[in-house]
């Protein structure tokens, strides 16, 4: 049984909404397609800014 807020808890715990969700999403500015990383965020499409400073959020911890 999937959960309801199951992300980022690898293949097997996945939420199918979330990936039908990442798949729709429009390919970032340089080509490359939305990560699964991008599923946490909801619906809308990442700007490179926001993926910039999701970066940045991680290079600090």
């Amino acid at each position: 049984p999937v959960k309801e807020k199951d992300s980022g808890s690898g293949p097997l715990g996945f939420d199918p909404k979330q990936a039908l969700a990442g798949l729709k999403k429009t390919p970032k500015k340089d080509g490359t397609p939305p990560s699964d990383d991008d599923n946490e965020e909801g619906d809308k499409p990442v700007s490179a800014e926001d993926m910039k400073s999701q970066l940045q959020a991680r290079f600090d911890h």
